[in-house]
């Protein structure tokens, strides 16, 4: 009997994820992303640019409309690559891609990959034993990171449901920290 491929096992490990977290109520949702920003004080640098995302439903809500700092938030330019704007208001947003909130380039000004000092990264589900993550299979974030300066902390952001072994590949680039709802976990990506 032969393995499953890498892709068969990437598609069952997203159906298991998307389960998981279909399992979470908008309450429970709302209350854990509150714990997750709380958790995120911790680690967060005190200056710096810090890319963070608009999220989707099923993930965590990390700006809650809280526009006391400016962020760096995503839009999708093509069907492989993400932009960076820096915004400082919700007002500087408008529905893009996927549905997601984006920034109104009009309205914002571009960032550089390498000036942002630390990423905080979604995903379908991170493995807390060596950092690396899954994501929606488009591959927007594996493109994006792979820009990044070696420095650039990156933080994965999720629900502690979405915790588990995830299948990697040689391109996958793993996290600094993944920050749950219920701890900060440091990953050994040895």
């Amino acid at each position: 009997m032969t393995s499953p491929s890498l892709q068969e096992q990437k598609r069952q490990c997203r159906r298991e994820l998307r389960k998981a977290l279909g399992g979470l109520g908008a309450k429970d949702r709302k209350a854990s992303s509150l714990a997750i920003r709380e958790h995120l004080q911790e680690v967060l640098p005190a200056s710096g640019r810090i890319a963070a995302f608009v999220a989707l439903p099923d993930e965590p809500d990390l700006l809650n409309e809280d526009f006391s700092r400016k962020w760096i938030l995503p839009r999708v330019a093509s069907d492989k690559d993400i932009t960076l704007y820096e915004v400082s208001s919700p007002e500087e947003l408008t529905p893009g891609a996927f549905g997601i909130l984006e920034p109104e380039p009009a309205r914002c000004p571009s960032i550089r990959v390498e000036e942002v000092d630390c990423f905080l990264v979604p995903g379908l589900g991170f493995d807390p034993r060596s950092g690396f993550r899954i994501g929606r299979g488009k591959g927007f974030y594996d493109r994006l990171l792979s820009q990044a300066r070696p420095d650039c902390r990156l933080l994965g952001i999720t629900f502690s449901c979405q915790l588990g072994a995830v299948p990697r590949e040689p391109h996958d680039i793993p996290m600094d920290l993944l920050v749950t709802e219920k701890a900060i976990v440091e990953p050994d990506p040895r």
